[in-house]
């Protein structure tokens, strides 16, 4: 039978903290309390650093906030230990206490400790900020906010859904709001009775019709032959729009491109079966 390793503090220890404590002369009161006012002083002078950093906008004000919630943990943990070996307690029993404490919590939290890591993650390489419109873990939304645990997301039809960060780090992310301007492509199935240069023309007419369909300069509406499809030709037309109006011309080139091809007897076609019946 192994013997084990008592992570508390022995008797032995307490005997010689209470020894401490009685025998403190004043020269060590008084450099123990030297050390406490210094690192008070200290520690304030670090988070008050940190503080203007995120006032100025040099640290995301999310990561800003995780840090300096740690580092005032981290000061005042160093601060205690450092004052508590001047007043001659012993602190080898009492930081393997803590650090075993910090394991059993590090372990009943673990999905908590990986969202909050990967919330630093996606704080930090920034793939997407509040205000952007993303598709991720199967949603799409607009991201309403990041913080340590949850992305923030609400949907088109004003659902608000929470996605653990390690879910958004571990799929892959969309950004439809990365870029300025955005190309649209809309199929459009018609007879093949009808000749391509005819249809290719009508399609750019009618996205000359709606407004916000210029693109970028170099970069105007495309309509091609995509495919021969059963119930006729497919062609595709292509369009760049500025994000911020994308779904606007959308909803107007689907409206449009029906009228045009109307007023010039283009007919679309859908998918459908002809019978023929034969009388004899």
């Amino acid at each position: 039978m192994t013997a084990q390793t008592n992570i508390l503090p022995s008797q032995e220890e307490i005997n010689q903290a209470m020894m401490a404590f009685s025998n403190l002369t004043w020269k060590e009161a008084i450099t123990a309390a030297g050390v406490l006012l210094a690192g008070i002083v200290g520690s304030k002078l670090i988070l008050f650093v940190i503080k203007r950093l995120i006032r100025k906008g040099s640290i995301e004000k999310t990561i800003g906030g995780f840090l300096l919630t740690f580092t005032r943990v981290v000061l005042v943990f160093v601060v205690g230990i450092m004052t508590a070996d001047k007043l001659g307690i012993p602190v080898t029993s009492l930081l393997t206490l803590l650090g075993m404490f910090a394991l059993a919590v590090s372990l009943s939290v673990q999905n908590v400790l990986s969202n909050l890591v990967n919330g630093f993650v996606i704080l930090a390489t920034k793939p997407f900020k509040a205000g952007d419109f993303i598709e991720t873990s199967g949603e799409t939304g607009s991201v309403e906010a990041i913080d340590l645990v949850y992305t923030h997301l609400v949907t088109v039809d004003n659902r608000k859904i929470l996605i653990p960060n390690s879910s958004v780090t571990g799929a892959q992310v969309i950004n439809y709001s990365n870029k300025p301007w955005r190309r649209m492509e809309l199929p459009i199935l018609v007879g093949y009775d009808v000749q391509d240069e005819q249809v290719i023309d009508a399609l750019l007419e009618a996205a000359g019709k709606v407004e916000g369909t210029n693109g970028i300069q170099d970069k105007p509406p495309q309509a091609l032959l995509s495919s021969y499809e059963p119930t006729g030709l497919k062609f595709v037309l292509r369009v760049w729009a500025d994000k911020e109006v994308y779904w606007t011309v959308h909803q107007g080139l689907l409206r449009q491109i029906r009228r045009t091809l109307g007023e010039k007897n283009i007919p679309m076609t859908y998918g459908c079966v002809k019978a023929f019946i034969h009388a004899e």
